[in-house]
């Protein structure tokens, strides 16, 4: 990582892992040597990061906040309230990729209070109430990596697509900053393809659809791929992780009347619609204004649209929207409306296979 800022971000020392104000401010004043990490740049609207400024397309300010606390929920209840799938024991360091508000790296210190818990991001939006075993940095994973190598039982990351520009390097990093037998974990959604059901696409000129394309070529501009999900586990297994998974699992955004006694995917439902339809604005303002040069107006134009396709009862996310529609009997169907999760993970072998004489592997296939 880079050595310019490298900040904690709480605690400071603090043995019951609470901020006090008085040390937010220190920490304030350690980074004005330099272009503040919380003098926040604000564009259309949205309030941004400061360090490595346009680095991260995604805002930082309170709707995104609370986006990233209903995306905890949703990812919490379709994994049963498991933190992670890799199947660890007791790991003595986590390292979390895009800590985000750090929900993730405080349910891992809870459940894991003997391992030491680092979340990493480029916003300090972190809370500010974490376990003693928790603590957080200001950085940028795309960078040079500084932590002690082979020294991670588990690193995770979520939400990464449409953020990283090179996934190999990333992978590179991981492997080489995990200990042997440590694992690395990916919870995903294709933002491109989200409501894609069962090889059905929505149909071709529906403005959910249009919002879909235009933010695919954005990211493919900014080369941050964000349709990444689906590849990642071949990706892990070329850079030399074994015992490879990728889980598929759906993920309901409306539950249809018929189906509403099943109370698990009733409660996934009542929050993955509200974080979708604020996850248009998050995902298309910067990267519609930006990458395809358009007015605010006219990005917002396109948003708007997009979400009320989504909230339609009609709309995008209704039965007869996809091509060729799903079935003609309602009261017969499966829910039309949702779209996929993925979990990927693998481990780092005891001792790497020589790259001179790879060892032949089978692709990670989708598990659902």
């Amino acid at each position: 990582m880079s050595n310019s800022i490298q900040e904690s971000y709480p605690p400071f020392g603090v043995s019951d892992g609470i901020n006090t104000n008085d040390e937010a401010e220190d920490l304030e004043e350690s980074c004005s040597a330099s272009a503040s990490i919380f003098d926040y740049p604000y564009e259309n609207g949205r309030r941004y990061h400061a360090f490595r400024a346009g680095r991260y397309l995604l805002p930082n300010d309170e709707i995104e906040q609370e986006r990233l606390d209903l995306a905890q929920s949703v990812w919490l209840l379709i994994n049963d309230s498991l933190v992670t799938r890799s199947p660890l024991e007791q790991p003595e360091r986590i390292l979390d990729l895009g800590t985000g508000t750090g929900n993730w790296a405080i349910e891992a210190g809870d459940l894991y209070p003997e391992a030491e818990v680092i979340g990493v991001d480029l916003s300090p939006i972190m809370s500010e109430f974490v376990p003693p075993n928790v603590r957080f940095e200001v950085d940028d994973i795309e960078d040079r990596w500084l932590w002690k190598k082979d020294s991670f039982g588990l690193i995770h990351g979520r939400s990464l697509s449409g953020a990283i520009q090179n996934w190999e390097k990333l992978l590179q990093n991981s492997y080489d900053h995990l200990c042997p037998g440590g694992y690395l974990e990916f919870q995903e959604i294709d933002m491109v393809n989200p409501f894609t059901n069962n090889g059905n696409s929505l149909k071709a000129g529906s403005p959910l659809m249009i919002y879909t394309e235009l933010l695919h070529e954005a990211s493919i501009r900014n080369s941050s791929q964000l349709d990444v999900a689906s590849e990642l586990g071949i990706m892990m297994e070329r850079m030399g992780f074994v015992d490879v998974r990728c889980e598929r699992q759906e993920l309901p955004v409306r539950v249809q009347q018929s189906n509403q006694q099943d109370s698990k995917r009733s409660q996934i439902a009542k929050y993955a619609l509200p974080m979708l339809q604020m996850s248009i604005e998050a995902y298309g303002m910067a990267l519609l204004t930006r990458m395809l040069n358009m007015s605010e107006l006219e990005a917002r134009v396109i948003m708007k649209k997009a979400e009320d396709d989504m909230l339609e009862s009609e709309g995008s996310l209704s039965y007869n929207a996809y091509d060729p529609p799903l079935c003609t009997d309602k009261e017969d169907c499966v829910d039309a409306n949702t779209i996929f999760s993925y979990f990927i993970f693998g481990r780092k072998p005891e001792a790497r296979t020589p790259t001179s004489s790879p060892a032949k592997k089978t692709p990670a296939h989708v598990h659902t």
